[in-house]
Order: C-alpha cells, then sequence, then structure tokens
C-alpha cells in the first residue's frame, strides 16, 4: 500500500464525521421549521415527515461543498422542490418535466424571486381578508397595525372601551390566521 493511502483513508473519515455532525446539527435546527412548512402545504400529515426525512436524506446525498456553504438554503429548496413533486404526482400538474440530473442541482430560479412571489401573494391575501372584516373591526385593525396607535388611544378616539377594542383585534387576526394557516 502507498504511503499517502492512509493518510487518505484518514481524510474520507473525517470528513464522514464532519458530514455526520452537520447533518445532525442542521436536522436538530431544521427540521421543526421544514416541518411545519410542508405541513401548511400539503395538509397530510401521514406525508409529513416522510417528505421531511427525503429532504434531509437529499441533502446527504448532495456534494460536500453544499453542507459547507449554505447547507440550511440548500435544505429548504429541497423541501419545497419535494413538495412541488408531491403536487405534481397528485395530478395538478398535467407532464411531468424531465431535467437532466446536472441542471437539477442548480438553482433554477434565484430565491429573491421565489420570495417575491410569495410575498405578493401573502399581501393579497391580506388585503382580501381585511376586505371581508366589519368596516368596524377593519378599522380598529388599521389603526393599530398601520397608523401605530395603542389600544388605549383607539378606544379613545372611537369612545369605545379597551375590552371592545381587544374583541375587535382578536376577530381580525382570527381570520387573518385562518387565511394563512387555515386552523
Amino acid at each position: 500500500m502507498p504511503p499517502g493511502d492512509d493518510r487518505d483513508v484518514a481524510k474520507a473519515d473525517q470528513d464522514k464525521g464532519t458530514r455526520r455532525h452537520i447533518l445532525e446539527r442542521l436536522f436538530r435546527s431544521e427540521a421543526p421549521g421544514l416541518t411545519r412548512f410542508v405541513r401548511s402545504r400539503i395538509g397530510k400529515e401521514e406525508e409529513v415527515h416522510d417528505l421531511v426525512q427525503e429532504a434531509f436524506v437529499s441533502l446527504a446525498a448532495a456534494r460536500p461543498h453544499v453542507l459547507l456553504e449554505r447547507p440550511e438554503a440548500y435544505l429548504q429548496r429541497i423541501a419545497r422542490n419535494l413538495v412541488f413533486d408531491r403536487y405534481r404526482r397528485a395530478g395538478r400538474m398535467r407532464r411531468p418535466t424531465l431535467v437532466p440530473v446536472d441542471e437539477a442541482l442548480s438553482v433554477a430560479v434565484p430565491p429573491q424571486q421565489e420570495w417575491a412571489i410569495e410575498a405578493d401573494d401573502a399581501r393579497s391575501r391580506y388585503v382580501a381578508v381585511l376586505d371581508t372584516l366589519p368596516p368596524r373591526t377593519r378599522e380598529i385593525f388599521l389603526l393599530n397595525r398601520v397608523d401605530g396607535l395603542t389600544y388605549a388611544d383607539i378606544a379613545m378616539r372611537l369612545d369605545l372601551t379597551v375590552k371592545t377594542i381587544e374583541y375587535h383585534m382578536s376577530r381580525a387576526l382570527t381570520q387573518l390566521h385562518q387565511a394563512f394557516y387555515g386552523q
């Protein structure tokens, strides 16, 4: 055996240990958030943990430099792609898109563009919910969240009690929560 082979084996073992450590740390820190994300997108509890586990398996199989650069972002991208694939397989899209393996490893759309689309979608849902609120509830909500008035200031301005303001705010927040989280 050439003299350099022992060092190569030791280096490979060290790299595996480092990768394992990084993956364990990522699992502890990122799995709860990914679980919430996947659950909010697919709604099938029995598939949520499978998809999260599949995302980590894909990350573990990724090129070594992925774990060293931005593993959290890469993991989130994997989870988004898995959710998208699940939708596609469920029949929401007609034909599967075949992507060569080398292209599948690169990001097709910059994340900022996706974030902008998600922000626009959230803004539209937000405005739609506000439009469905009763006028008084909407007014109170906007005075607090847009104008920055406290409950006491709003109560004084509208000649209402603070308890009434709390009721209207709770109503508005409940409607927003249901629109965004479906609960």
